[in-house]
């Protein structure tokens, strides 16, 4: 999986909204009289509160977490093939990401939440950097 391409998309879609937010401040103050003052200035802050509730919302809950997992995909990777004992439902955070426990065998691994993993019992091969699973195969 490309994580640095994901990570990208996910910052220009804090980028663009931004972008347009000043676009439109600019443009208030072009337009601006005293005639019309009040309303460019409402245009002005509820455009400036909007992108910023957006951008909060969207970096911490899609930026940050696809930032970590380019991180961890720069990482040297190693495989690991194995039965999975048992997957828990209650996730957990490590490496700063909401993640769930894998067992195989003796090893425990952190699967980042949302990644498809295989059922308990059946065999399957994993990509992993720094006790993550980046990737699941087979």
């Amino acid at each position: 999986m490309d994580y640095k391409k994901t990570y990208i998309h996910a910052v220009l879609r804090c980028v663009i909204p931004a972008a347009l937010t000043a676009i439109i401040n600019i443009v208030c103050l072009v337009l601006r009289t005293d005639a019309n003052h009040n309303w460019m200035l409402i245009i002005n802050l509820m455009t400036d509160w909007i992108c910023g509730v957006f951008l909060v919302y969207f970096t911490s809950c899609y930026v940050l977490p696809r930032k970590e997992l380019y991180r961890l995909s720069r990482r040297r990777r190693e495989e690991v093939q194995g039965i999975v004992d048992r997957v828990d439902q209650q996730s957990v955070r490590y490496e700063r990401l909401t993640c769930v426990a894998v067992y195989i065998g003796q090893r425990q691994l952190f699967a980042p939440a949302g990644l498809s993993l295989p059922k308990a019992g059946e065999n399957a091969t994993f990509s992993v950097a720094g006790n993550v699973i980046l990737e699941v195969t087979g």
